[in-house]
């Protein structure tokens, strides 16, 4: 799962700039990976709506295809759902409203995880990504927690990525 990382990593920073913003609420935890955009939407709760992703905006070479907005411990966000070629759940992505509210939002996650198992650092000209990656085999999870920021600016863009655990591909286990 790690070795194409960084050119992956570059399509969903990509995909997420393009993106103003975010979803959230624990309701999207009734999903399962492989559910179709229906049951998502109506498993992820209220406000849960399809969305019609732009080519741009793939993450893992995933379809972004639902989304719901909402509050995740007061930070507004937007979770994010991405699909398989299968139609199946494979991603979901969890990013903050407003950048302004990185900090906040990366030390709510962070106060949730172990140490990760993987850190990178990558340069991009000004903007420096720090990736943590967190995976959890017993729960059929990887998490990836990105954290963009420039020398004037101590965090641009954040976000959290869930996808499925194992054979190196989202969305291949239930």
């Amino acid at each position: 799962m790690l070795a194409g990382m960084n050119r992956t990593l570059a399509l969903a920073i990509a995909g997420a700039a393009v993106l103003a913003a975010a979803p959230a609420n624990a309701d999207w935890e009734k999903t399962r990976w492989g559910d179709p955009v229906e049951k998502v939407v109506a498993k992820a709760g209220p406000g849960a709506e399809p969305f019609a992703g732009t080519e741009k905006q793939r993450v893992f070479e995933q379809d972004y295809r639902a989304r719901r907005r909402g509050e995740m411990n007061g930070v507004a966000v937007e979770w994010q759902f991405f699909f398989n070629a299968g139609g199946g759940l494979s991603v979901v992505k969890i990013v903050p409203q407003d950048t302004a509210n990185c900090p906040a939002f990366l030390a709510m996650i962070r106060g949730t995880l172990a140490q990760p198992a993987d850190t990178r650092v990558q340069k991009l000209g000004n903007l420096e990504l720090k990736t943590e990656i967190h995976a959890d085999k017993r729960k059929n999870l990887a998490m990836m927690v990105l954290d963009a920021s420039t020398p004037s600016k101590s965090t641009q863009l954040c976000h959290i990525t869930y996808q499925s655990y194992g054979d190196g591909m989202p969305g291949l286990r239930k």
